[in-house]
């Protein structure tokens, strides 16, 4: 047992300070995290006296002491704790086997961000030796420490009992001894017989190497062979073996450091096999790939003129040393990649051609409308728009010379969607163009009169503009036929003439009245409308 230098300690110890004092080792343990003791080592010390330790017994031994430590993790230092002093600067705690050892320091982790209950506590000063709290307003990672006669159990009333009541802890002290003894009693058993086994498993190799040294030789060049082809086709890499490491014991296949057995050797020949297999797979891949690179390189080389019409939107390139790694704006050069550019170029030229027809319709548009203002057509003409209402309904149609009606241009500047989809809004067109009828509708509530007006009518109707308010005006009377008004209770007004454009056939009276007798007149009156409808239609050539 060789004594240590003060150099040495305090290189293992570093950033403690340690100093050497009467024949021993000072190491202390103080700051925000640390126990606040100094531990006392003697010269000759072996291995790491300050390090803790945790096992079944200890665990068991902790448990018993009727403390709520919390959820953090909890190791144990034995040794023999030594009260401050007035030459001391802080108390000391001397680590020594448990055999001989006295007391036992306890230490408690915990974390507030891992677990908020692992810093739960109860008060226990005046119930054990020493305590120390780790204090962190930051939430941070520390340790309590906690220290207690050997063989401690927590009964109640500990701080209230007399120095003279104190209980003996000696026999639960020799217990947990005890039961240490057989612990390690018990490993150092189980290691000899892994050792031994180990002995013998290395000696049955070593007898068993030369008849499997062959085989190894056999399959160490293809292995070689395989490796390098595997790292050549992008797969991953086959193990090899590497003679310069092994022994007469061993050798080492890839990573794995393997006794001379049947069953290893012949792992290893499964492994030729399986990578040889794994190597013509991606040989074949690579071929079929370079077949279908150039292909699709080709067909990439014939629409790069089309990708160039669009350089914000696509990308070109097959600068790349790893064909799996050439893209077209993040398409792989694979049939699958130029089907999917294809799309995008379709999808392209779609949005150019709808730009190219929406600039012409604009143009054509625009130069209508410096005819229509010439004309003096109306201008800035609005109309109220809410449909399907009950309250302050209104709409507005400008019907093309074809009978197609034309969208408003705008909308009312403070128009929001939301709100126009729930309030209704006010339709803005600019300008009227020529032969364009522009037609408004409002309606104060379910029980007012329809309110038609023609903003604006031009010489000559066509027959399309005609039968287009034939139809408005039948879609009014449809909504409204039967509809009451909700605090009146009065029917809708029928549509009428509307807008006075031609006259609409005559439609029968069908207010509704709770008298049957002329529930029934009603119901004749409609049937006989309708017969005369179709006998009108059938006269018709």
């Amino acid at each position: 047992m060789s004594r240590h230098s003060l150099a040495d300690v305090k290189r293992r110890y570093r950033p403690h300070y340690v100093y050497k004092t009467g024949g021993k080792f000072i190491v202390e343990q103080k700051g925000k995290y640390m126990p606040d003791l100094d531990f006392e080592l003697p010269l000759d010390f072996e291995g790491d006296p300050l390090s803790t330790t945790k096992n079944v017994v200890v665990q068991e031994m902790l448990d018993d002491m009727n403390i709520r430590f919390g959820t953090g993790s909890r190791t144990v230092m034995f040794g023999k704790f030594v009260e401050k002093t007035d030459d001391m600067e802080r108390p000391r705690f001397v680590p020594m086997p448990y055999r001989d050892a006295e007391d036992v320091l306890i230490r408690i982790g915990w974390s507030r961000r891992a677990h908020a209950l692992s810093r739960e506590r109860e008060p226990m000063d005046g119930v054990v030796k020493y305590i120390r709290y780790a204090a962190s307003n930051g939430g941070g990672i520390g340790n309590d420490y906690y220290v207690v006669p050997m063989g401690y159990q927590r009964i109640a009333g500990d701080d209230a009992l007399d120095a003279s009541e104190k209980p003996d802890y000696t026999e639960r002290a020799n217990e947990i001894r005890r039961r240490l003894d057989l612990y390690y009693e018990r490993k150092e058993q189980a290691r000899l017989l892994e050792a031994k086994k180990r002995a013998a498993d290395e000696a049955s190799s070593r007898a068993a190497k030369p008849k499997f040294v062959k085989r190894l030789r056999e399959a160490q060049p293809k292995l070689a062979e395989l490796h390098e082809l595997s790292l050549k086709y992008g797969i991953r890499a086959c193990p090899i073996i590497s003679p310069e490491k092994e022994t007469d014991t061993i050798f080492v296949f890839g990573l794995a450091r393997l006794l001379y057995t049947e069953r290893n050797v012949e792992d290893v020949e499964r492994c030729v096999e399986e990578w040889t297999k794994l190597v013509d797979e991606a040989r074949t891949a690579s071929l079929v790939w370079a077949e279908l690179e150039t292909k699709v390189v080709k067909r990439f080389e014939a629409i790069r003129f089309k990708l160039e019409r669009y350089p914000n939107a696509l990308s070109f390139s097959v600068e790349s040393d790893r064909p799996d790694q050439r893209f077209s704006r993040g398409f792989p050069l694979t049939w699958e990649g130029y089907k999917g550019i294809c799309q995008l170029l379709e999808q392209k030229e779609a949005e150019a051609a709808e730009e190219v027809k929406q600039a012409k319709a604009a143009a054509v548009k625009a130069a209508r409308e410096r005819e229509a203002a010439a004309l003096g057509l109306p201008q800035y003409v609005r109309g109220w728009r809410k449909p399907n209402a009950r309250t302050r309904c209104g709409d507005m149609w400008v019907i093309r010379p074809d009978g197609t009606e034309r969208r408003n241009d705008r909308y009312e500047e403070d128009d929001e969607p939301f709100r126009r989809s729930r309030s209704g809004y006010w339709a803005i067109w600019d300008q009227l163009l020529p032969g364009e009828l522009a037609l408004r509708w409002t309606k104060a509530n379910a029980a007012a009169e329809h309110v038609f007006e023609v903003v604006y009518q031009p010489d000559e109707l066509t027959e399309n503009q005609l039968e287009r308010v034939a139809e408005i005006q039948k879609e009014l009377q449809e909504e409204w036929r039967g509809r009451r008004g909700m605090s009146s209770g009065k029917l809708s007004p029928p549509v009428g003439n509307g807008w006075g454009l031609f006259e609409p056939p005559e439609e029968p009276d069908l207010e509704v009245s709770d008298s049957p007798g002329e529930t029934t007149a009603v119901a004749q009156a409609l049937l006989d409308a309708l017969a005369r409808q179709q006998q009108a239609d059938c006269n018709q050539p």
